[in-house]
């Protein structure tokens, strides 16, 4: 779908709505995939150690 055709269907409202959840989801996927690398870096250090 076309961002016109979502303006048409839903409303600017309901659109932008839509494109800031959109960018929500991706920033708690940075967050999300930072912190997985941190806690496999100790894992790592912690397998090294042993």
């Amino acid at each position: 779908m076309t961002a016109e055709a979502a303006r048409k269907a839903f409303g600017l409202p309901a659109s932008a709505e839509g494109i800031m959840a959109l960018f929500e989801w991706a920033r708690s996927a940075i967050v999300l995939k930072e912190e997985l690398e941190r806690k496999l870096a100790a894992l790592n250090g912690v397998l090294v150690a042993l």
